[in-house]
């Protein structure tokens, strides 16, 4: 199967999934000088078309859209996002902790993502519920794009992907640390996050980031200056800690 958006020459290289509302294919382009991949969503369902629109439409977190390019071919809607090898975040992550402190930075690495991703709230909730966050061996968090669309749901908010991602790094502070015996209390980052969390106190990603970085362990960095950053879809900057060596 190939597909003609302009400028472009897809051809389906894999089908990641077939779904009720939507399919996932991984494309190449042909087109392109090094035959770039791409991650597409084609959406066969017309509602479930819209509530794409509306998402993309309305709830746009940054200057660029989302997708390289949308279109349509056989009554098909297709959107076309930047594809990277998928290296499950539920997989490696836990096996790369080898102190608490390399698990505290994960977390931070993993709330640093969903801060400056580009992806509207309903999107980043899949990914956050659809284990579409993957992780380097340098510990790095980026994000998948094999999404299953059924549940889109467009009036989900900021507040309810911070509960899933919580979720996440409750159970990556909970992990044991490969050769280290168990201790009996939790970090403080854990009890912290978990009391919050509980009490549904976080509504902004920038309140779980601050309390990650407060409660953390001792660094063999020294934190030096503060960061400014412009969060998507807001005109507010945000600060966040370099360490210097």
């Amino acid at each position: 199967m190939v597909y003609y958006p302009e400028g472009m020459e897809l051809e389906v290289v894999s089908e990641i999934l077939k779904g009720q509302v939507n399919d996932v294919l991984i494309c190449r382009d042909h087109l392109s000088a090094a035959g770039t991949l791409y991650t597409v969503l084609a959406v066969h369902d017309r509602k479930c078309a819209r509530d794409m629109l509306r998402v993309l439409e309305n709830s746009q977190r940054g200057d660029e859209p989302v997708y390289t390019v949308c279109f349509t071919q056989n009554e098909t809607m297709l959107f076309a996002l930047p594809y990277r090898e998928d290296r499950k975040f539920s997989t490696f992550a836990a096996g790369q902790i080898t102190s608490p402190m390399v698990s505290e930075s994960i977390c931070v690495n993993l709330v640093m993502e969903c801060l400056l991703s580009p992806l509207p709230w309903p999107l980043l909730y899949l990914v956050l519920r659809q284990d579409q966050i993957n992780i380097t061996k340098d510990n790095t968090v980026y994000f998948g794009h094999a999404l299953d669309l059924k549940n889109l749901q467009p009036e989900i908010t900021e507040t309810d992907c911070i509960v899933q991602c919580a979720k996440r790094l409750l159970m990556l502070l909970a992990a044991p640390v490969a050769g280290v015996r168990r201790s009996r209390r939790r970090l403080k980052s854990y009890e912290l996050i978990r009391k919050k969390t509980d009490k549904k106190v976080y509504h902004v990603f920038p309140e779980l980031y601050h309390d990650i970085r407060l409660t953390a362990l001792p660094q063999k960095t020294i934190p030096n200056s503060l960061i400014p950053i412009k969060r998507p879809g807001s005109s507010r900057p945000f600060f966040f800690i370099k360490d210097a060596v």
